[in-house]
C-alpha cells in the first residue's frame, strides 16, 4: 500500500500518530494471564522499550554500551518486601492467583532463589506456551533485563553492572548479552538482524 505523506513531513519523521497507527501487541491467548485482575502496590514505573531507530542519536559512537537480546514473551516484574511478594504484568501489579503465569513463575523464584528485598526486578517470561517462539524450552522460563529501586525519592533504575551483581547473587539469569564495548556504526542493526542466542 502506497500513500502520500502528509504535507510538511520529511524523511525520518514518525507518522504513526498522524496515520493512527499503533504498535501491534500479540494477544497472550496461549498463556493464562488472568484477565485484568489488578491491585494497587508499591512504586513501579511503566516499562516499554522503544525502537533503537527512534533514539539512536542519543548514543555516541565509541560510547561504552551493553547490548542485550529482546526476548519475545510477556513482560513480568517481581518485588519481595518484608510483608509479601508483589507480582506484575506489563499493565500493573496483579492480585495473587497461582493459576496465572506471572504468579506461577514468581512462586517458583521465591521458593528457589534469594530474591532481593525492596527492588522491582523486570523480566521477560518466554518459551513453550508463552508466544509463538518457544526458544527450545519445554516450560516457560524467565530472564531479567532491569531493576528499579524505589526506596529514595522518585526512585531510579540501577546501572547494568550493579544489576548483574544483584542477579548473580540471587541466582537469577539475565537476558542474553550480545555485545559489550564501544558502539560502532551499524552494530545494533547487525546484531538485531541475527538469530536468537537462546534458540
Amino acid at each position: 500500500l502506497l500513500v502520500n505523506a502528509p504535507e510538511l513531513s520529511a524523511v525520518g519523521d514518525d507518522l504513526a500518530e498522524a496515520w493512527g497507527i499503533g504498535k501491534y501487541e500479540e494477544p497472550d491467548d496461549q498463556i493464562q494471564t488472568g484477565g485484568a485482575d489488578f491491585e494497587l502496590g508499591p512504586q513501579k514505573p511503566y516499562y516499554d522499550i522503544e525502537q533503537w531507530r527512534k533514539y539512536k542519536t542519543v548514543f555516541h559512537l565509541d560510547e561504552q554500551v551493553y547490548i542485550t537480546e529482546k526476548l519475545h514473551g510477556t513482560q513480568f516484574a517481581v518485588m519481595k518486601t518484608e510483608e509479601r511478594l508483589w507480582v506484575a504484568s506489563r499493565g500493573g501489579w496483579r492480585k495473587e492467583d497461582e493459576s496465572i503465569i506471572y504468579w506461577k513463575i514468581a512462586k517458583q523464584l521465591d521458593a528457589s532463589k534469594q530474591l532481593p528485598l525492596g527492588l522491582v526486578l523486570y523480566g521477560e517470561i518466554y518459551g513453550a506456551g508463552v508466544q509463538d517462539l518457544k526458544y527450545g524450552t519445554k516450560t516457560p522460563e524467565v530472564r531479567f533485563f532491569d531493576i528499579f529501586d524505589g526506596s529514595k525519592g522518585e526512585g531510579e533504575f540501577l546501572g547494568y553492572v550493579q544489576m548483574m551483581q544483584i542477579l548473580e547473587t540471587a541466582g537469577l539469569l539475565s537476558v542474553p548479552v550480545l555485545f559489550r564495548g564501544k558502539l560502532t556504526d551499524g552494530l545494533v542493526e547487525e546484531l538485531g538482524s541475527g538469530t536468537s542466542v537462546l534458540a
